[in-house]
């Protein structure tokens, strides 16, 4: 720990250095090569990452809705929607024509 009286030497002492070109590009170099190391992805693959996630979990919905509306059984007894496609699309058996 540095007491607070060896703060203004360091100051001084920092402000007598010359600048150098070398310093922001060492930085640069530094910081450039630690990027591939921390596993960040670019912005579009993330980007895509989140949308594959967001497709699996919409099928994964579905499929549970699905299984769901299978599952549970209609307490009124209503035509369920293939006896109602069939009255809609098919005569019906029970009616007399007038001949």
């Amino acid at each position: 720990m540095i007491p607070e009286s060896k703060i203004p030497d360091l100051w001084a002492a920092a402000r007598r250095v010359p600048t150098s070109d070398r310093v922001p590009y060492a930085f640069e170099k530094r910081v450039m090569s630690a990027l591939p190391a921390t596993g960040l992805r670019a912005p579009a693959g993330a980007a895509i990452a989140g949308l594959w996630r967001a497709a699996l979990l919409s099928v994964a919905v579905a499929m549970m809705a699905s299984g769901l509306d299978f599952a549970v059984q209609d307490p009124l007894g209503e035509p369920g929607v293939e006896e109602t496609l069939e009255l809609a699309v098919l005569p019906a058996d029970d009616v007399e024509s007038d001949l």
